[in-house]
């Protein structure tokens, strides 16, 4: 349940990313949509009054209309060609990145967890730059819904690959934890058997004293990961109040145990 809720924060955080990506190229393709539909009105306008044209001036004007189209395709290709132009730069860019990251980490300038990390920035930058490009040059829906599609894509990827590390990470903290508790309870044994512990009431106090300091550092670890931390916090209130009823207990029969003395002696004076 506690793994399903850290689950369910990091995909909350996944969403909240993949909705600002969604919403910007709805935007871009509903403005892009209401350009068309203006020109497409505006074309329609000028070329289909209903009115009488004459033979020549509509010879003029289909004349014209063939070299507005003409140089319109050739704007377009021109467009498309800076477009392909600036990807590639782009796209040289990033790889340029990749491989400096890569050698950062081959040289141990950087560890894996932050070349994972910044593999992600680079590679969600990057997308973002391919998005604004496409966008500046009035690229088709098609094609801005796909780098889209990768940003998503990313997002879930990295939402997956946090989860199981905090997941790993959070198990590793607590089987380091676990052993260090092991062997401070070896060593108590051993120093009972050796007579360095030389009670076992001490015994049983420092055992008790090593068992909450083994919960409160679980209870440490189950906080930083946002873990529920409840039986955890049971356990220690079950153990301290087993340690002051104990301690009751103790008072108690040392107060019986000095009073029963003092009677034996008092009646050992009359005798």
């Amino acid at each position: 349940l506690a793994h399903d809720k850290e689950r369910q924060k990091i995909w909350n955080d996944a969403l909240e990313e993949k909705r600002k990506v969604v919403e910007n190229i709805n935007n871009y393709i509903k403005e892009k949509n209401l350009q068309d539909a203006m020109v497409q009105t505006a074309t329609k306008e000028n070329t289909n009054t209903g009115d009488y044209v004459d033979p020549k001036e509509a010879a003029r004007i289909a004349k014209e209309r063939k070299k507005a189209e003409a140089a319109a395709r050739k704007a377009a290709a021109a467009n498309q060609k800076d477009e392909s132009k600036d990807e590639k730069l782009e796209n040289a860019n990033y790889d340029k990145q990749l491989a400096e990251l890569k050698s950062s980490l081959s040289k141990k300038e950087i560890t894996q967890n932050e070349y994972h990390d910044r593999v992600y920035q680079a590679e969600m930058e990057h997308l973002t730059k391919i998005l604004d490009i496409q966008k500046n040059h009035h690229s088709s829906e098609a094609k801005v819904t796909e780098t889209g599609n990768k940003m998503l894509d990313a997002i879930t990827e990295e939402a997956n690959y946090q989860y199981e590390k905090k997941k790993k990470d959070m198990n590793d903290d607590l089987i380091g934890l676990d052993n260090a508790y092991n062997s401070d309870k070896i060593l108590l044994a051993q120093s009972r058997l050796s007579g360095e512990i030389s009670t076992e009431d001490e015994y049983h106090r420092r055992m008790n004293e090593s068992e909450i300091d083994y919960l409160e550092k679980k209870l440490e670890i189950e906080k930083k990961y946002g873990q529920d931390s409840t039986d955890t916090e049971k356990e220690i209130l079950d153990i301290k109040l087993q340690q002051q009823k104990e301690g009751f207990d103790k008072q108690k029969t040392d107060a019986e145990q000095a009073y029963d003395a003092e009677k034996n002696l008092d009646k050992k004076g009359l005798m």
